[in-house]
């Protein structure tokens, strides 16, 4: 097999998509809020996965994010559960940062939501001066529980828990939300609203498995480890987890982890430039001329991901020639290495670069040939592409 020439091949402002936190949200997914644009879409995806954040972002920038992104005005009833569950425990781990981080000019809707969490958390020591005089002023009664102690009376309560395990890691959290559908009289007393919380439950259960790789490993070992009576209802989410999965198969598989590999054109980048919630067209092309640039896009899902939210999955890909000499393009270059908290979705995670053939290369048939390698797992994936390149 011959090198790469680059007087043959040339290739041309590599670019680099990590996508393995922002993807098509389907009806079918679990969402803390339904966002209605963009600055909501990226709310969105910092808190459901600010856990996995190997560096977060400060407590004054979220509250920023949550004010401009008016989340709370426009969605009062769906989104004040998870975002207070959200910030009493994002407040509960930097407390000496309060009173520098949480600000005086705030609409009242997230005022109100600051509040409640400084008083969950009793945190009103650190609070600024301000907030510290309007708690002062209420009554005993009107303190929220701590989240740990607080009843969940409707279903829409279950998100304050989401928020807090979002924002924290913390495995208590999804063991609240389980001690709820674990109980026999229900958490109500209302068989019809007891059903609803059993229903809530495991469809939020089996789509954050497949949103957190976190999720996905609790609800195993819970499911391994709970008494009869529980451990069959948690099998049940993870048996409809493990079936759902095939719908998420990228069409070359081993085990879990999937990919496919297509050639496309610039219109690709335009496409990224999208929100995610609106997914991605790929037009596949299998014709090219020598002035234009080649894109590779390399979608895959169901890599292994560490305890610590880490996965490595590079690639080495080969051109293979008209006249049947082979080139190499990449050697282990690198897809993903660091944080994944998403394991399985669609198009969970890419790569995407370009090359462009010289003016002299000769016109026929290629044929592309890239192994995918998850490191973590020790699985490999064959992909193919042919493309002919015209005069």
């Amino acid at each position: 097999m011959r090198k790469m020439h680059q007087r043959f091949l040339h290739l041309v402002g590599t670019l680099l998509i990590l996508a393995a936190t922002a993807f098509p949200a389907g009806a079918q997914t679990y969402q803390l809020f339904a966002p209605k644009n963009v600055a909501q879409a990226n709310l969105l995806n910092l808190l459901t996965y600010y856990y996995a954040y190997p560096e977060r972002p400060s407590i004054s920038a979220v509250l920023e994010d949550i004010e401009s992104s008016r989340i709370l005005e426009t969605d009062w009833e769906n989104a004040q559960y998870p975002v207070l569950g959200f910030l009493s425990k994002a407040f509960s781990a930097e407390p000496e940062a309060l009173a520098k981080e949480i600000g005086p000019s705030y609409s009242h809707s997230l005022k109100s939501v600051i509040l409640a969490a400084l008083m969950m958390e009793f945190l009103d020591v650190y609070a600024p001066p301000a907030y510290q005089a309007i708690i002062n002023n209420l009554p005993p009664d009107k303190r929220p529980p701590h989240i740990a102690a607080a009843k969940v009376g409707h279903p829409k309560q279950l998100d304050m828990l989401w928020g807090a395990l979002f924002a924290t890691g913390d495995p208590k959290f999804l063991d609240a939300i389980l001690k709820v559908y674990e109980d026999q009289n229900g958490p109500t007393g209302n068989p019809r609203l007891d059903i609803a919380f059993q229903k809530v439950i495991e469809w939020a259960a089996w789509s954050n498995m497949q949103q957190h790789s976190l999720v996905e490993r609790l609800m195993r070992e819970r499911a391994a480890t709970a008494a009869p009576y529980v451990a069959g209802r948690l099998r049940a989410i993870v048996s409809r987890f493990e079936a759902s999965l095939e719908s998420l198969n990228l069409g070359t598989r081993e085990g879990l982890f999937s990919a496919m590999v297509a050639l496309t054109d610039a219109s690709i980048i335009e496409e990224l430039k999208k929100p995610p919630s609106s997914g991605i067209r790929i037009v596949k092309k299998r014709r090219f001329s020598r002035q234009e640039d080649i894109f590779v896009h390399i979608a895959f899902n169901g890599m292994e991901v560490s305890e610590s939210y880490q996965a490595n999955v590079t690639f080495s890909s080969i051109l293979r020639l008209p006249d049947g000499h082979e080139q190499q393009l990449y050697e282990n270059r690198t897809a993903i290495v660091g944080p994944a908290p998403v394991r399985f979705s669609i198009l969970s995670a890419r790569d995407l670069h370009q090359f462009r053939l010289p003016d002299d290369a000769p016109a026929g048939d290629y044929l592309l040939r890239v192994t995918l390698s998850d490191n973590l797992s020790g699985k490999d994936l064959n992909l193919r592409a042919d493309f002919t390149l015209v005069e």
